[in-house]
């Protein structure tokens, strides 16, 4: 992570986003810890399947992600940045096993919850 993209992560503005798209979201239907996943090229799906293997049966599995844009890669200037395909990863995460996967779609970035059976 570097310093623009720990300066967003710590604005006010970011703690408005938070308050009012992100969190209510969760709310509806899933729980989050207090860590961060950045996660490199090539490992996407190996993550997300190691991920399935240690949820509890009928977990949640949470996360967000930018759009590629132009924005979101200098958010990320001097660190990496892989994208994920939104429209793809409903597919991913369903091959991996996951169930009932959404994908909420925002202005600058998406967010997306897929449950483990049982």
């Amino acid at each position: 992570m570097n310093e623009n993209h720990l300066r967003m992560l710590t604005s006010p503005q970011w703690a408005q986003l938070l308050r009012q798209h992100v969190l209510p979201w969760l709310e509806a239907g899933g729980g989050v810890g207090d860590d961060v996943l950045e996660i490199g090229p090539g490992l996407q799906d190996r993550v997300f399947a190691e991920l399935l293997r240690v949820l509890r049966p009928g977990g949640i599995l949470v996360g967000s992600e930018g759009y590629d844009s132009e924005r979101t890669r200098r958010a990320h200037d001097g660190d990496q940045f892989v994208p994920v395909d939104p429209e793809a990863l409903p597919g991913r995460l369903e091959a991996i096993g996951f169930t009932d996967v959404s994908v909420e779609h925002g202005e600058y970035d998406f967010r997306f919850r897929a449950r483990k059976s049982g």
